[in-house]
């Protein structure tokens, strides 16, 4: 008679499914070893020496340089007072070189900072910004125009505008509008610079270019909106007033901003430049209103370190099933262990601080902090679920069913990420244009550009600390 074999149970099959997940043999003792990543080293070449001052002298300039003004001087020379303050701790007396853009850049002409109050000065029918921030071999001389130097630096008075009948398929086809702009920065940032802003207001009265044709409904909207200016506190004192003397073009009285951008591979520097600068500048007492100097960091960023500094077990009811064994700062993390049986749930609670250092977030957005898990580790990651943070604290809720015996262990990052604050009225939006003919005290494309750099900028989190979380199932 043949022996009767047993189905094999659904019980059964749980079983073996769990072994499969949770392994036949009890983990070892051995905790991972957690480590944040290390920061690249800065990245200088050897040639880097002195600054590089960029000047736009197209024509849409000329309404800056007003008779018996010197404004512009002042600004120049805060300009070149910024940059030699920056680099007076790395290179002393270091050499500052200047060019000047239109349709070619050219770093040959002998141009005294006094001319810069000419009108006769901006002569350029336009202004190829782009050619200021091409990298290497993609210019038409096939050099980069600022790898050469510590610190690069543009003066504009805006980008072009995308022209509404182009195709153009990629950036900077149609000219350097905000998208091209944008695009070449992050192709910096990925070479490893960093970017600074800075808008300031300076009087203006001149032709103003609207790069299209301005139709009668388009000069209704102008003038309501001039007579709104008219109205506006900020603008306090100001005389603005539009007359209409050309089809694409217009004169306007009031205040119009200018553009500066900073590139270097040494954060420091520019960060000390672009301190220094607004500084400068307000000593000057060019600006209108006296206060309209606005600066931003756009890369690398940076924000103060968070530090995990004591994990704790809520309530003594939970004593009877985990019970805390180790907790202490280790080797750049915290380490954490705890002994409890098969089937213990219990919560836990993480409390960190900011430390202090340097915190460079742009003007618009804000941090939003998490504790997350590593690669490294066995502990499930569904046995520590990690909810927070509320204020200094987060929240662990620890739960071992289906744990065999044997030493778990998990590294839990605690990092920031930057993102857009939509309840935020930043600076860069409250003084970008969406186009280039209503309003010409703004910046055409301003929220365009800082977005969609900030938007490549902030994909990676800053990650500040470590906790190793052991648990030991007995």
């Amino acid at each position: 008679m043949k022996k009767r074999i047993e189905p094999f149970s659904i019980g059964g099959l749980f079983l073996a499914i769990l072994l499969l997940i949770y392994g036949c043999d009890g983990p070892d003792c051995a905790p991972p070893e957690c480590s944040l990543p290390k920061a690249p080293p800065a990245s200088h070449s050897t040639g880097d020496s002195g600054g590089l001052i960029v000047t736009d002298l197209s024509g849409s300039m000329r309404g800056f340089a007003r008779p018996n003004s010197v404004q512009l001087y002042i600004v120049h020379n805060a300009l070149e007072r910024a940059v030699r303050n920056a680099m007076a701790s790395i290179e002393p007396g270091g050499r500052i070189s200047r060019c000047y853009l239109g349709r070619e850049l050219d770093c040959n002409a002998n141009i005294s900072l006094e001319a810069m109050d000419r009108a006769s000065t901006y002569s350029e029918p336009e202004s190829r910004l782009d050619l200021f921030m091409r990298r290497s071999g993609a210019g038409d001389s096939g050099e980069d125009p600022i790898d050469p130097y510590r610190i690069a630096v543009l003066i504009t008075d805006g980008m072009q505008a995308r022209a509404s009948s182009s195709s153009a398929p990629g950036p900077c086809l149609a000219g350097a509008d905000p998208d091209c702009i944008a695009y070449l920065l992050t192709e910096r940032i990925q070479q490893g610079y960093g970017v600074w802003l800075a808008v300031l207001l300076l009087p203006f009265r001149g032709q103003y270019f609207a790069e299209r044709p301005v139709t009668p409904s388009d000069w209704q909207r102008i003038q309501a909106h001039i007579s709104q200016l008219v109205q506006d506190p900020y603008f306090q004192g100001i005389t603005f007033r539009v007359l209409r003397p050309g089809p694409t073009s217009y004169t306007f009285q009031g205040v119009r901003p200018l553009l500066v951008l900073a590139l270097s591979k040494d954060k420091q520097l520019g960060r000390t430049f672009v301190r220094e600068f607004s500084r400068q500048l307000r000593s000057g007492h060019v600006t209108r209103p006296d206060d309209a100097i606005y600066t931003m960091e756009l890369a690398p960023l940076d924000v103060r370190p968070g530090l995990i500094t004591n994990v704790s077990l809520d309530s003594p009811e939970f004593l009877d099933q985990v019970q805390p064994i180790h907790g202490e700062r280790g080797d750049g993390f915290y380490d954490y262990l705890i002994e409890c049986d098969h089937s213990a749930e219990a919560t836990f609670t993480i409390e960190w601080e900011q430390r202090e250092g340097i915190e460079a977030i742009p003007d618009g957005s804000r941090l939003r902090w998490e504790l997350v898990p590593s690669d490294e580790g066995n502990l499930p990651t569904d046995r520590l679920l990690i909810s927070g943070p509320v204020g200094g604290q987060f929240k662990a809720q620890l739960s071992t069913h289906l744990l065999k015996e044997g030493c778990y262990a998990r590294c839990y990052i605690l990092q920031a990420r930057l993102e857009i604050d939509p309840q935020a009225s930043p600076f860069w939006m409250h003084l970008h244009a969406d186009n280039m003919i209503d309003a010409p005290e703004r910046l055409y494309g301003l929220k365009n550009l800082v977005q969609t750099v900030l938007e490549n900028t902030v994909r990676r989190p800053f990650k500040t600390d470590i906790l190793r979380f052991r648990v030991e199932r007995k």
